[in-house]
């Protein structure tokens, strides 16, 4: 397989910047207030949320208690109050420190 110079991928990193800025000026200038294109998203949209829905809700009912014990944590924090966390809630301290939240 060849290798790649420097150069080569300094040339592939700008064209990607180059496209990107493209589309971005595209979207902004022609498709963003186009009425057509709005109701093409706006069902692509709806759409997703049918076929997703479902997904949603197993995402958050798999990570509720972690969720819960993040905000707990957070709340704690920012009221100066970490360490009443940590005696009112150890196991779930300790789940924030599996998860790589916490560091101890």
């Amino acid at each position: 397989m060849e290798e790649i110079s420097n150069d080569d991928i300094k040339k592939i990193i700008d064209k990607q910047k180059k496209l990107a800025i493209a589309h971005k000026k595209y979207y902004h200038e022609k498709l963003k207030d186009n009425p057509e294109y709005q109701a093409k998203a706006r069902e692509r949209s709806r759409q997703w949320y049918i076929k997703n829905n479902k997904k949603k809700k197993e995402k958050y009912e798999k990570n509720k208690e972690v969720t819960n014990a993040k905000q707990l944590f957070i709340y704690h924090n920012n009221k100066g109050q970490s360490n009443k966390f940590i005696e009112k809630y150890p196991e779930k301290y300790e789940m924030l420190i599996n998860k790589g939240f916490v560091k101890d």
